[in-house]
């Protein structure tokens, strides 16, 4: 079987044909070549499903873990907020125990004073004081690191000895 081209040979004196033979051959490459575009379009499609699928899974993963990050920023800045008062409240709380403290120094003073007026210099310490005074003693103690503070700043004990006097000359009156 010969098909005819259309195209002369040789100043147009021949026909050119071309053998069937020749034609399947061709057809069959180009279908070769088809079908292999089709393999890689099947294969450039299942590596899109993977990258998508992989795709996918990191972007639930970054959702999870900027989830889990936001959380992690809330409890830090309440902790934060709790230090803070907490330091507040401390620093307030020392404050106000340095005023007892000098307020019952001042206290002490002036009944050792009164007392010394009223009594005279020489008079001994009555019982119950001196009880009130060491049981108050051991007390501070039992404050642990915080007594340090407080002997620092009364190392005599003078504000319990200062409540301790107050308590004795009003249970006289």
């Amino acid at each position: 079987m010969y098909f005819y081209t259309g195209k002369r040979m040789d100043g147009g004196s021949k026909e050119n044909l071309i053998n069937a033979d020749n034609a399947h051959n061709y057809a069959l490459e180009v279908l070769k070549c088809i079908g292999q575009m089709k393999d890689q379009d099947r294969r450039l499609s299942d590596e899109i499903r993977t990258l998508d699928s992989e795709k996918r899974k990191l972007q639930n993963d970054i959702r999870f873990l900027t989830d889990k990050l936001a959380k992690i920023n809330y409890q830090i800045a309440k902790k934060m907020d709790f230090q803070h008062e907490l330091r507040k409240t401390t620093k307030e709380s020392e404050a106000a125990y340095s005023k007892l403290l000098e307020s019952s120094q001042v206290l002490c003073k002036s009944v050792k004073e009164t007392k010394i007026q009223m009594l005279g210099p020489n008079v001994p310490s009555t019982v119950d004081i001196q009880q009130l005074l060491q049981s108050a003693a051991m007390d501070t103690r039992a404050l642990g690191p915080t007594s340090n503070l407080l002997r620092e700043r009364d190392p005599k004990n003078e504000g319990v000895a200062v409540a301790a006097a107050v308590a004795n000359e009003l249970a006289k009156k």
